[in-house]
């Protein structure tokens, strides 16, 4: 399945999606260690080329990383500048990227309403985009204010601090 770029995209419905999903499996599986599932999962992460996926692998690392607090957060802040970096260093292919971006999620956020859209909202009333470029938004826009319920089982589980080091990173991805 191929929509809207050459990246691969397998059985998901984009690359960045696919990318995503295999963020998630490499960074559990460079924790425990797996080699083979890490080496399995890079492959699409490499070759979809998402940023967000390398952002998610590099924080979620970071935060698995034993170091003091204050190197995490030069580390993340320096993850920060290296991607406003690249957004100039790419082009303004990038950078006019970014920009419509922007405005993208600023139209999804006029569009949340208490009780949501309805799944599938954002790709019909964005036929070109086709998704909002931001899971954690059109979540929200697509099923409303319940959605806090679902992003909040990440943060329950790092406040209480349960599983395993990979466990734990692969919830901050």
């Amino acid at each position: 399945v191929v929509r809207g770029s050459s990246a691969p995209a397998g059985l998901f419905f984009n690359s960045e999606v696919l990318a995503e999903f295999a963020a998630l499996v490499l960074v559990w599986a460079l924790l425990r260690p797996r080699w083979l599932i890490a080496g399995i999962a890079l492959v699409p992460v490499i070759l979809c080329q998402s940023r967000i996926a390398w952002f998610t692998v590099a924080v979620a690392l970071i935060y698995a990383w034993p170091a003091p607090r204050w190197l995490k957060a030069g580390a993340i802040i320096g993850i920060l500048g290296a991607g406003v970096a690249t957004l100039v260093v790419l082009g303004p292919d990038k950078l006019g990227s970014a920009g419509e971006r922007i405005i993208l999620w600023l139209a999804m956020t006029e569009a949340v309403t208490p009780m949501g859209r309805g799944l599938g909202w954002v790709q019909t009333v964005l036929p070109i985009q086709t998704f909002a470029h931001s899971d954690i938004l059109q979540l929200v826009v697509e099923i409303g204010w319940g959605a806090a319920l679902i992003l909040a089982i990440p943060i329950v589980v790092l406040w209480r601090k349960r599983g395993n080091v990979a466990e734990r990173a692969l919830f901050v991805a």
